[in-house]
């Protein structure tokens, strides 16, 4: 075997494509050895290793390598991938002789690559050069997805002013290709693109937009209409309250931003109400006191009233606040969510070691976290609804029973305590049972 084929028999044995994990490979052997030898030894080489045909050909198609390609112009039909591989480098000459010879296989494939990788000359010449292929799919939304990650301005704008209008007959597809070319623009900080987009003001869905703007893109605020009217703008400041960690300071940029939200408009009274039942429900405290604190008494005291407050939100959430909101909900007479209090009061049972942690954490008068406030007030509320301080421990003790797998020492240490609570005949009837509970699962 020739000396310099020699190191080409890797290629033969493990490279039938000219595929992106093989492409570095194929690189490092094929542009010394071509420079070397120009095309002198290309017929060798192929007699030699016949599988090297494919991987010439898709790395001439890569390169722009025309020389290549008219040298092997015959076996032209062993590949397919050649037009898509042209297309991805953007290599115009390539493309225009492939078309020449009649090589034009996987266009709807070439023309995503070009347009992901911005080659707006390429995809431009391939919607001129093949009017009666059905391009509608040539496209795809990851493909606009991934030229707007990239930044390629001027083939998404092409994209929405030309390719779609001319060749895409689904009208909800610009309003998904909106959302694709946003969500990628701003994950990557390309705001010529978010611009873009934006200002064309191609989407019905207008409320994508508010969505993707609250999310980080600030720059497209400017494009949200600030007089729209109060049924939209309702689902923006719902979608506001309704977001992971909503702080109050993100309600006072959407109260600010709208004018039917502003003090004396029509949209505000019903804005304000809406927000406080959900960040109620949620108990985002932050935001309810922002509420409060711009509504009447008589419509907060209805929303408190409701017995809904924390119906959506978890023991959690009471470790983001501090103890400064104590006086907060002491101002207010307000109905906590049942199982919200028992799921509080069941995670400080479990957490709390010893008897005495407990005695102390009932006893205090100056709590030092707003979580031992609530426990305490919750724990107070459920013993006046349930009778005893035994039926509300055997409710937490039921709920850490349903853990998987349950912690047998909690629930020795529940029942321990209840020994400590027994105050009446019924207290001893539900000792009873929890005995039962934990004998139950110790045996398990």
């Amino acid at each position: 075997m020739d000396a310099d084929l020699v190191p080409f028999h890797s290629i033969d044995r493990t490279n039938d494509y000219y595929m992106d994990n093989d492409r570095d490979q194929v690189d490092r052997l094929l542009t010394p050895w071509l420079e070397t030898y120009g095309l002198t030894r290309l017929s060798r080489l192929i007699e030699t290793f016949p599988n090297v045909t494919l991987v010439l050909l898709s790395y001439a198609a890569a390169h722009g390598r025309m020389d290549i390609l008219k040298r092997m112009h015959d076996q032209f039909h062993v590949t397919d991938r050649l037009f898509e591989l042209a297309a991805a480098k953007g290599h115009l000459p390539v493309l225009e002789y492939l078309h020449s010879v009649g090589h034009h296989d996987r266009l709807m494939h070439a023309a995503g690559m070009a347009a992901a990788h911005g080659h707006l000359h390429v995809l431009q010449f391939m919607y001129e050069t093949y009017p009666d292929e059905d391009k509608q799919w040539w496209i795809e939304l990851s493909d606009v997805g991934a030229a707007a990650g990239s930044g390629h301005v001027d083939v998404v704008a092409w994209i929405f002013d030309f390719w779609i209008p001319a060749v895409v007959p689904y009208t909800d597809f610009v309003d998904f290709a909106v959302s694709e070319a946003l969500t990628n623009a701003t994950k990557h900080d390309q705001l010529a693109v978010v611009h873009a987009v934006a200002s064309r003001k191609l989407t019905t869905h207008w409320l994508g937009i508010c969505k993707f703007a609250y999310e980080g893109a600030d720059v497209l605020w400017d494009y949200v209409d600030a007089d729209s009217h109060s049924d939209s703008v309702i689902h923006v400041v719902i979608m506001v309250v309704e977001s992971d960690n909503v702080t109050s300071a993100e309600l006072e940029f959407i109260f600010s931003k709208f004018t039917c939200l502003q003090v004396g408009q029509s949209g505000r009274d019903n804005a304000l109400h809406e927000s406080l039942r959900r960040t109620s429900n949620l108990f985002r405290l932050d935001c309810m006191r922002w509420l409060v604190e711009r509504m009447e008494a008589s419509a907060v005291s209805k929303i408190f009233r409701t017995g809904n407050c924390g119906c959506r939100a978890s023991d959690m959430t009471l470790k983001e606040y501090g103890v400064d909101f104590v006086r907060f909900l002491n101002a207010h007479e307000i109905a906590f969510y049942q199982d919200f209090m028992l799921q509080v009061v069941t995670s400080s049972v479990e957490a709390t070691e010893t008897w005495n942690e407990w005695q102390a954490l009932r006893t205090t008068r100056d709590p030092s976290t707003l979580l031992a406030y609530c426990v305490n007030k919750f724990f107070d509320i459920l013993v006046g609804k349930e009778g005893s301080q035994v039926q509300v421990m055997s409710q937490c003790l039921e709920r850490l029973a349903q853990a998987y797998p349950p912690r047998v020492d909690v629930l020795r240490k529940g029942y321990q305590w209840c020994q400590f609570m027994v105050e009446n005949d019924q207290d001893r009837a539900r000792l009873r049972a929890i005995e039962r509970l934990v004998f139950e699962h110790a045996s398990d």
